[in-house]
């Protein structure tokens, strides 16, 4: 650095043209990197690279754990409304409480950066099965939604 900052003061320097008063020239002065500087900057921009890729990972978990906390949310509303229509048996009650905790744990495990990548593979194949589930169950719910504010 200290021979970086050399090279850019004296770079377009004039010089000459002292007591005998000859000509001045520009001075052209530039850094060339040795094996070493070439190293260090590498390795700066792979940490670069690295740290890059660290948030953007960590932005994936995010995304992910959101997700599965609407999910998470949207279930519970669905079974609520199931319940106030009575369509739900005591065991699917059940179910869909257990089902709402498995939810909710994968979604607090997604934010985790400890987790392995086999248990994270099995927590979104767990977060998409209950996407498929929820999917037509929505188009009922948003079917009754819409019906009960037409009759209001």
């Amino acid at each position: 650095e200290m021979y970086a900052q050399a090279a850019a003061q004296l770079d377009g320097c004039l010089a000459g043209g002292g007591l005998g008063g000859g000509e001045e020239c520009r001075v052209g002065c530039r850094l060339v990197a040795g094996r070493a500087e070439r190293r260090r900057a590498a390795e700066a921009a792979e940490k670069a690279k690295a740290w890059e890729a660290a948030l953007e990972e960590q932005r994936r978990r995010e995304v992910e754990a959101d997700e599965a906390e609407h999910l998470a949310v949207r279930c519970g509303g669905l079974t609520a409304a199931s319940e106030a229509a009575q369509t739900l048996s005591a065991a699917d009650r059940e179910a869909a409480v257990e089902r709402r905790k498995r939810l909710e744990v994968a979604a607090s495990a997604m934010r985790d950066p400890t987790v392995s990548k086999q248990r994270r593979r099995m927590l979104a194949a767990l977060l998409e099965a209950e996407r498929r589930r929820q999917e037509p169950l929505l188009k009922v719910w948003e079917q009754r939604s819409l019906a009960e504010a037409d009759a209001e």
